[in-house]
């Protein structure tokens, strides 16, 4: 049994050129896009980065980590942060305008901060987190008090969940007993009952 060959059309010099090209920029497309969003975090970045990420001592330091290890930012180093974040929003509150600025200036920052407003924290921080921002607001960080409110909103109502065995949607919403808010939280911020 022998196998025929069929003749094919040649294909021209230009065309196999321009294919050839637009293979190539493809992948390096698509590399470029990958390594763009997400750098390597080396092993001497990540002892550096858990190292300080949580004892971090105010907003400016944690704006630097951020900026050297934002690519880090995962497992024990992201819990790092987030209990620096914990900590700096229950307890130094009245650096709240250094945050405004970072926050304003760099919106990957913003959300770093409020992914680290999460369900690791203690419930008795979070709910001081939510107070500051609810009866602490300094004139002119509405906005910013609002998504910091919702998230530590957010947080409770995970962690409650998480300690009750079931899952976030099956968790109460964050009321006055898991806030600690009281009513004026709901006419401040227009939202009733």
């Amino acid at each position: 049994m022998y196998l025929k060959l069929v003749p094919m059309k040649p294909i021209s010099k230009l065309h196999f050129h321009l294919v050839a090209l637009g293979s190539l920029f493809l992948a390096l497309s698509v590399s470029d896009f990958a390594g763009a969003s997400q750098k390597a975090c080396t092993v001497a970045e990540e002892m550096q980065a858990l190292d300080e990420a949580d004892r971090l001592r105010d907003w400016d330091a944690v704006y630097r980590s951020f900026i050297r290890f934002a690519h880090c930012d995962d497992g024990a180093i992201a819990e790092g942060y987030s209990d620096t974040v914990g900590r700096l929003l229950a307890s130094d509150w009245k650096h709240i305008a250094t945050l405004a600025r970072l926050v304003a200036s760099n919106k990957k920052f913003e959300s770093f901060v409020f992914r680290h407003i999460d369900e690791t924290l203690p419930i008795d921080e979070l709910n001081t987190i939510a107070s500051n921002a609810q009866k602490s607001c300094p004139a002119g960080q509405i906005a910013l008090c609002r998504k910091i409110l919702e998230s530590a909103r957010t947080a409770i109502r995970a962690a409650s969940a998480r300690l009750v065995g079931s899952s976030e949607a099956d968790a109460p919403p964050a009321s006055d007993k898991l806030c600690k808010i009281g009513r004026e939280d709901a006419k401040w911020w227009g939202s009733g009952g």
